[in-house]
Parts: structure tokens; sequence; C-alpha cells
């Protein structure tokens, strides 16, 4: 004896096998059963029995309003083109100084009168959270920040261009220096480039930073700030010698002058080229003012 031949409607077409499944289970859960066929396309099509089209598919209206499917995520950012002219620019700028300071070029003490304290800051010396970024202790000081400094502001220049992301670290180190030196005692001073370059540290932070959401891609957003504190604690704090303060105020400054920024276009190259030569004048004045006084 034949067993009567069901008739059975689709009742939903989806696009991967694990959403077919996840219908399957809808269905399951109220007692329809179903069949999943797989199209040539790799669509799949979910069938259920006539009889039970109507209960199916109100099921499947309910699951889908109270689990709304999320947002497509974001198009990826845009990478700014000629990058790696701010590493460069920041490893002249910091060899100029090194080298003039090593020789006293036109006579003058430069870590004497650049370095970062607190009590001359006070007295009206404006210059010094400016050009103790590119003062260094010694050799293996200034390398390291050179090696650091130029992937940091590297990748932040694909960021946000090479221009805007030399000011930007620049305005955040001299904004971490002033904090500093606003309450540095006397007998204790500052110097080095890496206040900024855990300022450029910062300027990558909140690159994705999440918007609401689930967890999970919450969490994936997050990921490059979590990543960029990661790397704040390993490398900017547990040896004796290194300036806490500085590092933490410079990635946090860095934090506070991208976070309007990241999800702006990136600037033409003419905005590009002013904010260098801004970062460039800025430079050039404090170490001027600090040779002449």
């Amino acid at each position: 004896m034949m067993e009567p031949r069901i008739e059975r409607l689709p009742v939903a077409t989806v696009a991967t096998a694990r959403l077919a499944g996840e219908v399957t289970l809808v269905l399951q859960a109220i007692g329809i059963s179903s069949l999943v066929e797989r199209l040539l396309d790799g669509r799949h099509v979910v069938w259920v029995a006539f009889e039970d089209r109507d209960a199916a598919e109100g099921a499947l209206v309910d699951y889908v309003r109270e689990n709304p499917p999320l947002p497509p995520p974001p198009p990826p950012r845009p990478l700014a083109v000629g990058a790696v002219r701010a590493p460069l620019a920041y490893l002249a700028g910091e060899l100029v100084v090194a080298g003039a300071a090593s020789r006293s070029a036109f006579g003058a003490a430069w870590v004497d009168r650049g370095i970062l304290e607190g009590p001359a800051f006070r007295a009206g010396q404006w210059w010094r959270p400016v050009t103790s970024l590119t003062l260094h202790a010694d050799f293996s000081h200034l390398l390291a920040n050179l090696g650091f400094g130029a992937v940091f502001l590297g990748l932040a220049a694909r960021v946000y261009g090479w221009g805007v992301a030399l000011l930007l670290a620049l305005a955040a180190a001299v904004t971490a220096g002033t904090l500093e030196a606003s309450g540095l005692p006397a007998g204790s001073s500052s110097l080095g480039a890496s206040t900024a370059v855990f300022a450029a540290l910062g300027l990558l932070a909140p690159v994705r930073w999440p918007r609401r959401g689930r967890l999970e891609p919450w969490m994936g957003q997050a990921a490059t700030f979590a990543g960029a504190v990661s790397l704040l604690g390993l490398l900017g704090v547990g040896d004796p010698r290194v300036d806490v303060t500085a590092h933490g105020l410079g990635f946090l400054m860095g934090v506070l002058f991208a976070w309007p920024l990241r999800t702006a276009p990136i600037a033409r190259a003419a905005i590009q080229r002013g904010c260098a030569t801004l970062a460039l004048l800025v430079l050039s004045a404090a170490w001027a003012t600090a040779l002449l006084a």
C-alpha cells in the first residue's frame, strides 16, 4: 500500500545552510516538520506541508520581529596615499635636532634650553613641551623612539593622511607635555619623543570604535582600541626610567584629538600639506625661541 504524497510549499528562501537550519529549528519548536532543498545558486529553500504553511509563516514573522537582523557593517575606511611622508618627516626632524644638540650648534646647550622642566615652563618658557619632544637621553633612547614613532605615525598617516597625522600627533603630545609640566616639581625633568610616539598610538585607538549592536560585533570593532591599550601597557610602562605619566597622557590626548575625526573622510592634499607645514612652523618657532631666549 503506497503512502499518500504530502503536498509541500516553500516558506523561506535563505542564503546559507546556517540560516536554513535556524529556520527549521524555529519550525521544529512549534511542532512543524520541514525539508531543506539546496538550489544550484547556493541558496536554500525550506518546505513545509501545505496545511502547516500559515502557522509556519506566522512563526517565522514573529521570530524575525523579535530577532531583527543586524545592520550591515559600515564600509571599510579608505586608506590615505603618501603615508610614508609622515614617518620620513618625523625621522628627519628628530635626527636634525639630535645632530645639532650633540654638536652644541650655534654655541647653545640644546638640552638645557629645551628639556621639559616644570618651574621653567610655569615661569613662561612655553616652548619646552614642544622642544623636549626632539631631545633624547642617549642613542638607544633616540633609536627606540625613532623606530616605534615611525611605525605608529606611518599607520596613523594611512588613516588620517600624512599631514593631519603629523599635526595631530604633535598637538596631542604638546598638550600632554603641557599638562605634565604644569605639575612637574623642581628637580624633575622629562625629554624624548615617546610622548609623541604614544600620542600617535592613541590616534589609532578609536578608528573602529564600536557603535551600538550585539556583543560579538561590538567586541570585534573594539579590538583596535584594545590592541592600542595593550601596546601602551607593553611598551609604555615597566622600566623604572620610563616616564609613565608622559606616555599615558600622550596616549590619552591622542585618543581625544582623534575622536572627532574617527569617521571623517581623509582631507585633501592641500590640507595635508598645510597641516604638515603648520607642524614644522610650530617646532621651528619653539626652537628658535628657545635658542634666542
